[in-house]
């Protein structure tokens, strides 16, 4: 029976039904169809300062979220290098093109809205947690364990200088893959669990917004993610930037 359920709500999802079964299809987030990157900050997408101290933190948000289904048993590996969000929305969006241009709150995906979430840095079934108290709600939704979906994490890193080779760390169930302004950073295709990070590599950081998208494709059980970055000298706090800070960037 809840194989059942998780089924009908990939269906519903793809088809773009609303929680009173009503169509959204006019409703598709507003991103630009090009993927040349945009000048400036990215409005609508939260913003976390990159500063001094430890890699050891992770980035607890509030991230923008969105989720999308996967073929039923082709989550984790078998989905990570396919466009959920290109499926989900016929094509009308693209996970380049959210990787360049962002997204906004409230921008909706067939049934499902962006939705802004914090994510505990701790535990085994993070993503879990914050699609059931944050996404699940918004489209008339119970607390269920979803399994074959792929879920993405939106935010920007804003430095106050250029870096380069910044060390990034991210831990996943299962499958991950990272973009940072626009390209692909990272690429794990694997079934795991994940309590903790589990992989590091080297990114570059510009002056100002670095756009930062993480997508993580789970089978079944438990969903997490994990993300931090930086090393003795550079740090993403999980602490939003004021306005009147951002201005000086």
């Amino acid at each position: 029976m809840r194989h059942l359920l998780l089924v009908l709500l990939a269906i519903l999802l793809v088809m773009g039904c609303g929680p009173e079964g009503q169509k959204m299809g006019s409703s598709v987030m507003s991103v630009m169809d090009d993927t040349e990157p945009t000048e400036g900050t990215f409005e609508g997408i939260p913003r976390i300062p990159v500063s001094v101290a430890f890699m050891q933190d992770k980035i607890t948000g509030p991230w923008l979220w969105m989720i999308a289904p996967t073929e039923p048993g082709k989550g984790g590996p078998d989905s990570i290098d396919i466009d959920s969000l290109a499926v989900a929305s016929n094509g009308a969006v693209t996970e380049m093109a959210v990787a360049t241009n962002g997204a906004s709150e409230g921008d909706w995906i067939g049934e499902v809205p962006w939705t802004l979430g914090e994510i505990a840095d701790i535990g085994g079934d993070n993503v879990n947690e914050v699609v059931n108290k944050f996404v699940l709600p918004l489209i008339g939704l119970g607390e269920m364990n979803l399994e074959d979906f792929s879920s993405y994490a939106l935010i920007s890193l804003v430095s106050d200088a250029d870096r380069s080779d910044v060390p990034m760390r991210v831990g996943s169930d299962d499958a991950i893959k990272v973009w940072l302004n626009g390209e692909v950073v990272h690429n794990q295709a694997v079934i795991r669990g994940a309590y903790d990070f589990q992989d590091e590599f080297k990114v570059n950081l510009k002056i100002g917004d670095n756009l930062l998208l993480v997508k993580v494709s789970e089978r079944s059980h438990a969903w997490s993610m994990f993300v931090g970055i930086g090393d003795e000298a550079v740090r993403a706090e999980s602490e939003p930037i004021e306005a009147a800070d951002a201005e000086e960037l």
